[in-house]
């Protein structure tokens, strides 16, 4: 069985041992090396100069990234930009048990398992709505043994559902984000006594709109949920 192509129910990430090689010259041929270093990812300085609008899936399909983690980033950037949001999926391992291929893949790849009657019957609330619809958008990419290089193998730019728009991918989960500037402004206004859903009316009023906000109002609650359990429940200002 190929573990690539055959989805986990769960949706939990695949691994396949195999003794995986390079196969470069399948994709590039004799111009693999060609223009090697201008198209090579290599960090976030690379990425802010990247114009992901005006990238064409030949483009993609001939990169390379210094790791695993480099190429998901420009992966969910991409996604960001193109109205959509991406996930990490199915790796392989060769017979070493080292990991030589990564798939990453649209957030609304694969189908929501089905419950049971009786699962059905335990639930408290109802369920979310569900966002998996089996797109087929994918970008994989696998070591390159000469270079140690990570190559992308296998480029897929369709999907089969409409794409949101760029003022409303922000409120695609992989895309909301508190960084700590945020969270800090939020604990203090929490402890003079201002209530989370004023907190946040002032964050989109600063920021000219809730289209400039980096998150929700939920991924507020959120936040002051994980800092409640990390400190038991009786920090002051997070009732």
């Amino acid at each position: 069985m190929n573990v690539l192509h055959d989805l986990d129910p769960q949706e939990r990430t695949l691994e396949d041992v195999s003794d995986c090689v390079s196969d470069s010259d399948e994709y590039f041929g004799d111009n693999f090396y060609d223009d090697w270093d201008n198209r090579a990812i290599n960090g976030i300085a690379d990425l802010q100069t990247v114009k992901f609008k005006e990238l064409t899936a030949d483009q993609i399909r001939r990169l390379h990234f210094p790791d695993r983690s480099v190429a998901f980033s420009f992966y969910n950037l991409y996604a960001k930009m193109n109205g959509f949001s991406a996930r990490k999926s199915r790796i392989r391992r060769n017979v070493n048990n080292d990991v030589t291929q990564q798939a990453f893949v649209c957030f609304r790849q694969g189908f929501r398992d089905l419950c049971s009657d009786n699962d059905a019957a335990r639930r408290k609330r109802e369920p979310r709505p569900t966002t998996r619809c089996g797109c087929g958008a994918e970008m994989r990419v696998h070591i390159h043994e000469e270079t140690g290089r990570w190559i992308v193998s296998y480029f897929q730019e369709e999907h089969n559902h409409e794409m949101l728009d760029d003022m409303l991918t922000f409120m695609l989960p992989r895309h909301r984000k508190m960084n700590s500037a945020a969270i800090d402004q939020m604990n203090m206004m929490l402890k003079v006594g201002i209530k989370t859903p004023q907190i946040y009316s002032s964050f989109v009023h600063t920021a000219g709109g809730f289209h400039n906000v980096p998150f929700l109002k939920r991924d507020m609650y959120n936040q002051i949920d994980k800092q409640r359990r990390l400190i038991g429940g009786d920090a002051k200002g997070l009732p």
